[in-house]
């Protein structure tokens, strides 16, 4: 959803756009994160069934989520900063 949502605001432009969503999303996990961390209900499990079936978290997945979104937000914010970069020199000639 977040990668759907860094990409459309890509159209605008703004490199610092998609690295503003990519920072939430990464602060939404860690959040989240930290509150399963210290609520009694949560278990931390690498069980498969237990994450589907249970209340469990699949603590393995998590980080590898993490990362992915900050790679998808600094990889979009590149991308729109050389566009707009090739977009300027474009009109200057």
């Amino acid at each position: 959803m977040y990668s759907v949502v860094m990409a459309l605001n890509c159209l605008a432009l703004r490199p610092l756009y998609p690295a503003i969503i990519s920072a939430v999303a990464c602060l939404q996990m860690i959040v989240f994160g930290l509150y399963a961390l210290t609520d009694d209900r949560v278990a931390l499990t690498i069980d498969n069934v237990e994450q589907v079936l249970g209340s469990g978290i699949k603590t393995g997945v998590r980080p590898v989520v993490l990362h992915g979104k900050i790679l998808i937000g600094l990889f979009m914010s590149l991308a729109t900063a050389r566009a707009r970069r090739m977009n300027r020199e474009a009109v200057r000639a």
